[in-house]
């Protein structure tokens, strides 16, 4: 399963000594939301320094599934129920209201995940982000590789998110903003939703 750990925070300076403060942070990659690019799984895959800045704008279609019970196999055919209806090059998002169990202890455990052929048939619609409020796309409890096909599309992954039960109708802008730090497959993200038109 993914570690997904806090950060370690340790002072290392401090307004009595010498004057101002500053704070050592160790964490991993996947930690707290993330996006993760196919250095995660590929040798030689693109990390996360090699992301352009364009492609973590992105115009988004949220897929909101019934409420997701734990261990949940998502289907095609629950892609498909939905009725979201995809564009090439959007941010696919998955809302299955698992981040009700945020910091529950089986989060990770019990993850709700993707069958192989529905993350084959969310990679052909030709998404640039495949992301959702579960924190593992395969089955925590036996891989499939259905990560796979994503980084070798050149998708990237972004998750867990957190209110996409709140999503703005229609199609929403994703913004992503990872930390760009080189020679890793991903870091930590802030990631937003709004409404309208973005210009690039």
């Amino acid at each position: 399963p993914h570690p997904i750990t806090p950060p370690v925070i340790e002072p290392i300076a401090s307004l009595e000594n010498p004057g101002w403060e500053a704070h050592r942070i160790t964490l991993c990659t996947l930690t707290g939301t993330y996006l993760e690019a196919a250095a995660h799984l590929i040798a030689g895959g693109e990390t996360i320094a090699e992301v352009s800045p364009e492609r973590l704008i992105r115009p988004a279609t949220v897929f909101q599934l019934p409420d997701c019970a734990p261990g949940h196999a998502i289907t095609a055919a629950d892609l498909v129920e939905t009725g979201a209806q995809p564009q090439v090059g959007d941010a696919v998002l998955l809302a299955t209201g698992w981040d009700r169990m945020w910091n529950a202890p089986r989060f990770v455990e019990d993850s709700p995940y993707l069958t192989p052929r529905a993350m084959q048939w969310l990679v052909e619609t030709g998404p640039s982000i495949i992301g959702g409020d579960i924190p593992c796309f395969d089955n925590p409890a036996d891989p499939q590789g259905v990560n796979d096909p994503l980084f070798r599309a050149g998708c990237l992954i972004l998750a867990p998110l957190v209110n996409l039960r709140a999503a703005p109708p229609g199609r929403p802008w994703l913004i992503a903003l990872p930390l760009k730090i080189k020679e890793v497959c991903g870091t930590p993200c802030r990631a937003l939703l709004v409404e309208g038109r973005i210009g690039l």
